[in-house]
């Protein structure tokens, strides 16, 4: 039960950083500073505002500021990042193979999103994927059987 709860708070944490990931790396801006902002008036969020999927409901999906409506991307990678982390979770437990599957469900979300957006697929996440794929094959002795056919 614990860990059920901790799955799921660490995964909505997740999905904010991956929305911040989304909006930042296709434009080139930091991923340290500033803090999370209005992407059209650029006024830093509230701590209220960047609770995970509670941000989006109390706000009532505008910002408070300007009150431009906040694209329903942010409430969708809210909402299926903990569900699709807690899914592997509850499916194979605490494994390597769910940190695998949760790690590529991730960061391929955070891509999916990224090209929906931007039609951008940002290298180093591109970069990133790739090499954890490489690595995570390695790590499983696979790799000699399949040079060897």
């Amino acid at each position: 039960m614990i860990l059920n709860l901790l799955v799921i708070l660490s995964s909505l944490v997740l999905a904010s950083f991956a929305n911040m990931l989304i909006y930042r790396l296709p434009r080139s801006l930091s991923i340290i500073k500033p803090r999370s902002f209005c992407i059209d008036c650029k006024k830093s969020l509230s701590p209220t505002q960047l609770i995970p999927l509670f941000g989006f409901l109390y706000s009532k999906g505008k910002c408070l500021f300007c009150s431009n409506s906040i694209p329903l991307r942010y409430l969708l990678v809210e909402l299926i990042v903990p569900l699709g982390l807690f899914g592997i979770f509850h499916v194979y437990g605490l494994s390597f193979y769910s940190l695998k599957l949760s790690v590529f469900f991730y960061l391929s979300t955070i891509l999916f999103f990224t090209d929906l957006d931007t039609q951008i697929l940002p290298n180093s996440m591109t970069y990133l994927l790739t090499s954890l794929g490489l690595l995570f094959f390695m790590i499983e002795g696979h790799a000699v059987m399949s040079v060897i056919g």
